[in-house]
């Protein structure tokens, strides 16, 4: 049975949770085998103004296209869900989607659909939560970063900066 995990990003005075249902949730998204597709869904939290962002809800999107490596969905799909969400008292934390690999890591396509959306959300967030499932079906395999959403008129580049998983312990202590 899955636990919740924890992620923390170098520096910020926030972590990020996984609910149980999520972390099970996105488990059972991981690829298995060759004839498996690519998987693409966005998280959603109750509140984004605490120490702790708790992910609520994962769902997955149709895909426009989906092959073993690649993805491609419709951004209205992604826009009502999003509105639908909030409208049930979920905010839009950010993305994730599979990878056929145990140690995803963001490919240059990945990149670009990350520095779009937070570009998308910059008035709102001051980054997105980007996540790429691995096929472990494990913690191990759940890879998270946060991507900077600076303004177009910022001199700062838009980062995607990695979270490391805190171990169960040192999550409950705080």
């Amino acid at each position: 049975m899955a636990t919740e995990l924890t992620y923390r990003l170098a520096g910020a005075s926030w972590s990020l949770v996984l609910e149980a249902s999520v972390v099970s949730f996105l488990m059972g998204q991981a690829q298995r085998g060759f004839r498996s597709r690519e998987r693409i869904g966005q998280l959603y939290s109750r509140d984004l103004s605490g120490p702790r962002v708790v992910v609520d809800a994962a769902t997955q999107l149709d895909p426009r296209q989906s092959s073993y490596a690649r993805v491609t969905f419709d951004a209205q799909r992604m826009a009502a869900e999003r509105m639908t969400q909030f409208e049930r008292g979920l905010h839009f934390v950010g993305l994730w989607h599979t990878h056929p690999e145990p140690d995803p890591v963001p490919s240059e396509l990945d990149r670009r659909l990350a520095e779009d959306h937070a570009g998308a959300a910059s008035d709102m967030l001051a980054g997105i939560v980007f996540m790429i499932v691995g096929n472990l079906r494990s913690a191990r395999s759940l890879r998270v970063w946060v991507q900077e959403s600076a303004s177009p008129s910022s001199r700062l580049g838009r980062r995607l900066l990695p979270m490391e998983q805190v171990p169960v312990e040192a999550a409950q202590r705080g």
